[in-house]
């Protein structure tokens, strides 16, 4: 067993993430595993609610069809004739595109791809060993290239266009993320940072709904991500990610905390303690934190 997983039972009531992540917490919402935060996912096309009048983002869902395309595209060419380029109309270009460019199904291997961490997946066992086997898990493929790059076209320049509809951003990244493209996933997810310390937390949503100031959703997508990262032992992209987390968001005590579970991990306790007591010091309160602190002061005690 790795050191960074020794006694990870110890704080598994501070945890919220799985079990194979670090003995210390990345600082999450109670709600952290209500995951799947309406992002554009390509399992289906964007949801809505029901209004009295339909717009055209709900016709869109109801003409699009994989199997027979033309009267999506021809909706699109009309809402396109009439100049009305909204960050819906881009969203559903972008889905048009992608779910071409980009198929779901069933999918089995060795090891759970960075897009599966922390999802419902199928444990399979070995039975001699009794062992981990593989996981069958919901999996993506690309199918054409060229179709998924006129999706990010799309979606670049509805980001552009509409640049506070964090809809369209977590829509690129998350479809990064099924290709595992970690670093253009990382500066899409850092663009997001730099346009919130701009609009000050007023985020945009489907059909321009005003999403309120209290559900940060930026911050459940940064932790979402670390966690992934974190289970699958990827350090590197866990630190970077963290490192931009910090730098816009320097009084936010979740993410130091967050970098002192990478120095764990890499068995730098000293570096590891350094950040907890500042986490701490940002935020006195936090009982995680705290706890975080005792655990590594007993395994620093048990070292000597």
């Amino acid at each position: 067993m790795k050191k960074s997983a020794q006694n990870a039972e110890k704080l598994r009531k501070y945890l919220h993430i799985s079990k194979k992540s670090s003995t210390f917490a990345p600082k999450f919402e109670n709600n952290y595993h209500m995951k799947r935060l309406i992002y554009i996912i390509i399992t289906s096309v964007l949801c809505v609610m029901a209004q009295a009048q339909e717009s055209r983002l709900e016709l869109f869902n109801q003409v699009y069809n994989a199997d027979s395309l033309a009267p999506a595209k021809s909706l699109l060419d009309e809402w396109a004739s009439t100049g009305d380029k909204d960050g819906d109309y881009y969203a559903c270009q972008f889905n048009y595109y992608l779910n071409q460019g980009m198929k779901s199904g069933i999918q089995m291997s060795k090891e759970l791809p960075l897009y599966a961490q922390g999802e419902k997946a199928l444990t399979l066992t070995d039975t001699v060993t009794g062992g981990i086997a593989g996981y069958v898990y919901q999996g993506y493929s690309i199918v054409d290239s060229a179709l998924l790059n006129t999706a990010y076209d799309w979606i670049k320049r509805g980001i552009n266009a509409c640049p506070n509809r964090l809809d369209l951003y977590f829509g690129l990244a998350t479809s990064y993320l099924y290709c595992d493209q970690t670093d253009p996933m990382i500066l899409v997810l850092e663009q997001v940072m730099k346009q919130e310390t701009k609009n000050k937390r007023k985020w945009l949503w489907l059909e321009n709904e005003q999403l309120a100031d209290t559900v940060d959703m930026v911050y459940m997508r940064i932790q979402e991500d670390f966690a992934r990262f974190l289970d699958a032992e990827r350090l590197n992209e866990a630190e970077r990610l963290t490192s931009l987390a910090i730098k816009y968001y320097p009084k936010r005590a979740e993410y130091v905390n967050n970098m002192a579970v990478i120095c764990y991990m890499r068995n730098d306790y000293k570096q590891a303690m350094k950040y907890f007591k500042k986490a701490l010091k940002l935020n006195p309160g936090d009982e995680l934190i705290k706890a975080n602190i005792e655990y590594l002061e007993d395994v620093l005690k048990n070292a000597k």
